[in-house]
């Protein structure tokens, strides 16, 4: 109360105001990178961050961050850049690294194809289909970096 904090910013600060606008909402502390997108105003948990479009031109640019950010590009990025891995294999994902992170140009060819297959990974149900998106999705990433895909991590 002393530091004049509302009872929601206690363990760590909120801005609830902004869980409205659709967002990128991902787990501190993860084996893999889990950049979901919420366009229903959903509640953020405590032990996550997120990334709020408040403008609707800006929610493309939200599902071109999940694209990259969920790649296995960027989780070797983060492994080598970062080197946070904890128990068991874990990484954090702190604000202070994916703020980090590198993403293509948003009005280039190549982020302009990615934004699709994001939109169809985040409305499939089906295995197969998610599985060829995302084979798609680390050749797009990785063309939109001019370095070659990464389909395995060691």
């Amino acid at each position: 109360m002393e530091a004049g904090r509302q009872w929601f910013e206690l363990w760590v600060p909120h801005r609830p105001d902004q869980w409205k606008y659709p967002k990128l909402v991902f787990p501190d502390i993860s084996l893999k990178p889990r950049f979901c997108f919420d366009k229903d105003g959903k509640t953020v948990n405590g032990n996550c961050y997120w990334i709020a479009a408040a403008k609707e031109e800006d929610v493309e640019k939200l599902l071109l961050i999940q694209g990259i950010a969920n790649s296995k590009l960027m989780t070797q990025y983060h492994d080598l850049v970062f080197n946070n891995k904890l128990y068991a294999g874990r990484r954090r994902y702190f604000t202070q690294y994916v703020e980090r992170y590198p993403l293509p140009d948003f009005n280039s060819s190549e982020a302009k194809e990615i934004i699709p297959i994001v939109k169809q990974l985040n409305q499939s149900n089906d295995k197969a289909e998610i599985s060829e998106l995302e084979n798609r999705l680390e050749i797009k990433a990785a063309k939109s970096f001019g370095v070659e895909p990464v389909f395995s991590l060691d």
